[in-house]
């Protein structure tokens, strides 16, 4: 039979030998969803993604100026400029996976922004992030 002590450990966030993080959803349970692998990283990766650069009291660098690219001229160089912000933030505030490849492209429909494709490579596994950046990502409540 377990004891409290050992259902403590095995709960432990990076007690499995594995990463693991929590995420505010609420699981079923009622407690926060409890992360592993990859899904650390895809959650750490949305989290610095979709901050803006400037809003996080305590770490003003935190985050990421996608954001002022979105009224700027659709074309190799602002993407070129998105790519490497990209790539250079995700570096200094998550490096736990190898970046492959990032592709841009211009999102359709009313409004600017960007659909942006993020592969990596985690203890030999390839993943991919997805994640749409829009005028309307960063203007909400405003």
């Amino acid at each position: 039979m377990a004891t409290n002590r050992d259902k403590f450990f095995r709960s432990t966030v990076g007690s499995s030998g594995k990463i693991s993080d929590f995420s505010p959803v609420l699981s079923p349970r009622g407690d926060f969803t409890n992360l592993e692998d990859l899904n650390v990283i895809l959650n750490s990766w949305n989290v610095i993604l979709y901050t803006p650069k400037g809003t996080v009291d305590h770490d003003p660098e935190f985050g990421i100026g996608i954001h002022k690219y979105l009224f700027e001229p659709v074309d190799d160089y602002t993407m070129g400029a998105i790519k490497n912000e990209i790539i250079s933030t995700l570096r200094r505030y998550d490096d736990r996976a190898y970046i492959t490849d990032v592709s841009i492209t211009p999102s359709g429909g009313n409004g600017k922004g960007y659909s942006i494709t993020i592969k990596f490579s985690y203890e030999g596994k390839d993943s991919q992030l997805s994640v749409d950046v829009n005028q309307a990502t960063y203007l909400r409540g405003t």
